[in-house]
């Protein structure tokens, strides 16, 4: 017998970049994420620029994550294109149209 390891890919919007590396990811859900840094490793350095620079010049990112053997890394990412827009709010106002994410509400576009 062998054994083969299982590998899974799934999307999250990135939502913050700690000043530690950390990032709070989003879940289609509408909860977050908030236990994956960028990538530390020598060889994916450029790849952790690149999202801090593409994050801080404003675009909304997708960030892919790989995960196997319980261990969980971005791979890589695109500027989200869909239909969906990041508002600033202090409304709390809970809608079926959007999540609030603390004073940060994502709403879907019509």
């Amino acid at each position: 017998d062998i054994d083969v390891a299982h590998v899974t890919r799934k999307e999250y919007t990135l939502i913050d970049i700690a000043s530690d590396g950390y990032v709070t990811l989003l879940n289609d859900d509408g909860s977050t994420k908030e236990d994956i840094a960028l990538p530390k490793e020598a060889d994916s350095a450029d790849l952790s620029a690149k999202i801090r620079a593409e994050f801080a010049a404003g675009k909304e990112l997708i960030v892919t994550v790989v995960s196997s053997l319980g261990i969980e890394k971005i791979l890589t990412f695109r500027e989200n294109k869909d239909s969906y827009c990041l508002l600033y709010t202090s409304d709390a106002a809970d809608d079926l149209l959007c999540v609030d994410l603390g004073g940060r509400r994502i709403i879907k576009k019509k």
